[in-house]
Formats: C-alpha cells, sequence, structure tokens
C-alpha cells in the first residue's frame, strides 16, 4: 500500500493517538495502553478498534505480556511528520517513492501551489535495527525509540544546514519547510553524480562542487562530512551540481574540523581523477579554500528559503 493510501485511512483521532505514542518516545520504549487511554477522551472500545487498525497498517507495534505497550514503527512516524506538513500547508499530496538512501527515504510531493517537492524521512537505523535478529551490533544495546529520536535530529540538523546554505548559494536545496523526521525541499530533475558515465563538462561541474565547499565553510561555517558522488545530483539539462545529505555536517569551530573539510575535498578530488580524467590536486585545492576563506565575500542576497517554511516543531 502507497504512503498516501495509507495516510488516507487515518482517522482524526488515529492521528491523535499516534501524536500521544509519539510525545512519549523519550520516557518510553513501548507506552503502556492505559497510559495512551488517559491521553485521549474517546470511547474504550472506538480507541482499541483504532489501535488494532494502526496496527494493521504497521504504524504501530503492540507488545504483549503482563502489561500491554504500543510503539512507533519508522512509518508510523512518516505518517504523523506527513500530517504536520499537510496541516501547515507546506505540501498538498504525496506521490511515489523515487529514492532510498543509507538512512532515508524519499518520496516525490506537491505543495498548495502545485510546485514539485521532494519529501525525505529520515530512518536513521532501520537497516541496523532490523539485523538485530541476526548479529549482534552496536544498535543492539539500542531501543528503536533512541533511533527513532535520532532520526528527528538528523531532520532537524539538514533542515538548518540547507535553510543556511540556501542563503549563500542555489547548488543545495530550497527548503520548504520541516517536521519530525521528515524534511520538504525544491525537487530536483537529474542524476545521482555516481551514475553518470560521461560529463561534458567535468571540470566545470568539479569546480562547482569545490565552490559549494567553499561557500559553506567560509560563510556558514559549515563542512559537509560525508561529501561523495552519491551526494552530488546533476541537474540536466544544465549540468548544475546539487549537493545533497547535510545531516551529518560539522562546523569548522569543532576539533578535527580541518581533517574532515580535506578529507571531503580530496574525495571528490578523487572521484573526478579517476571517473572522469582529471588531474586535480586535493591538497592544492584544500590550501586555496582555507587561504581564500580568511577574505571570502559571501553574497547572502539569494535568499531562497521560501518564507514561512520555518517549522521546526514536533520534535
Amino acid at each position: 500500500m502507497k504512503l498516501g493510501e495509507i495516510y488516507n485511512k487515518i482517522s482524526k483521532e488515529g492521528f491523535r493517538v499516534l501524536s500521544i505514542i509519539d510525545s512519549m518516545l523519550p520516557r518510553y520504549e513501548y507506552v503502556p495502553q492505559e497510559v495512551i487511554f488517559s491521553k485521549i477522551k474517546v470511547n474504550p472500545n472506538k480507541l482499541m478498534d483504532i489501535l488494532e487498525q494502526l496496527v494493521a497498517l504497521s504504524l504501530v507495534k503492540r507488545k504483549l505480556g503482563s502489561e500491554v505497550g504500543y510503539r512507533l514503527t519508522y512509518l508510523g512516524l512518516n505518517v504523523l511528520s506527513l500530517k504536520s506538513l499537510v496541516d501547515r500547508g507546506v505540501i498538498e499530496a504525496v506521490g511515489d517513492k523515487i529514492g532510498v538512501g543509507k538512512e532515508s527515504e524519499i518520496y516525490e510531493a506537491l505543495s498548495p501551489t502545485g510546485a514539485r517537492l521532494s519529501i525525505k524521512f529520515h530512518c536513521v537505523g532501520k537497516k541496523s535495527f532490523k539485523k538485530l535478529v541476526k548479529v549482534r551490533s552496536y544498535a543492539a544495546s539500542r531501543s528503536i525509540a533512541s533511533w527513532l529520536i535520532e532520526s528527528k535530529l538528523n531532520a532537524a540538523r539538514e533542515y538548518k544546514a540547507i535553510t543556511i546554505l540556501s542563503q549563500y548559494s542555489d547548488m543545495v536545496q530550497k527548503p520548504y519547510g520541516y517536521s519530525r523526521n521528515a524534511v520538504a525541499t525544491e525537487f530536483v530533475e537529474g542524476v545521482e553524480l555516481y551514475k553518470l558515465p560521461y560529463l561534458s563538462n567535468p571540470i566545470g561541474i568539479f569546480e562547482r562542487i569545490i565552490e559549494v565547499i567553499t561557500i559553506s565553510y567560509a560563510c556558514a561555517g559549515i563542512i559537509h562530512g560525508d561529501l561523495s558522488e552519491y551526494n552530488v545530483i546533476i541537474r540536466f539539462p544544465d549540468e548544475k551540481p546539487i549537493v545533497i545529505d547535510w545531516p551529518q555536517y560539522i562546523t569548522k569551530e569543532m576539533p578535527g574540523a580541518l581533517e574532515v573539510l580535506k578529507r571531503d575535498i580530496c574525495y571528490i578530488s578523487k572521484y573526478f581523477n579517476k571517473r572522469f580524467g582529471l588531474n586535480v590536486n586535493c591538497n592544492e585545492i584544500y590550501e586555496k579554500i582555507i587561504a581564500e576563506s580568511l577574505n571570502f565575500k559571501c553574497d547572502n542576497t539569494k535568499l531562497t528559503a521560501v518564507k514561512g517554511s520555518e517549522h521546526y516543531d514536533d520534535f
């Protein structure tokens, strides 16, 4: 069943129950059934029907035993985030899933004005959590609630980063809003860099990626922290690079920041050298960025963040 179809099956009271369970994440792994009953004025029989539906739709998971409890699933958190974005007029409709990252799922959407958007749902630890039944890992000592909370933190960080960066560059996605674990941005019509065997102007594209690195460091004090061919979309037909995936960014004041900056530069430099036959020296580029950042003129007239997009609540 598609996300939009699941969304349309949930009643007002159903969303209220999801919100109650979400609000209890810091306190409970599984929210006791009696706690949920105490937080909402709904007939007990009807409330049980609502909980049964949420379980059937895989939006919550139920734990049986001496104390019955419920927790959100990643899908449940996604739907709750979607509800908030719809209620605030950020999005009007959600479409198909168009991408899956290491710790995210991306869907196409429409704004109330008909603009094409992307919604990125952060799902930190989802793959690790699924493997717990097979292997012991770092995730084994963590609850699903902690992963959901971290997913919210990642969304907040990414939204903050692109909101700042979009004031200085149009080579990051324009933010429209965020809620919980979801970030809504402009839709970019393009192809991930790693999928492209050929570029008509590889040196020009490389230099524009370096421009984003320079601007983010000099003007916003931000370092991407995971820059690679998987985090760059080449927009067509103009072949403009859009640098994506910013939740793991660090600030330049943090310990080891310069090493992370150099790692980002060297990784993308080596990729272009190997893939497209360039001969760029990452050490020279690094030194140039550090030198230029001291007197870099930051143009913050490109205020591309959409007015009214500051949706920081529902953490």
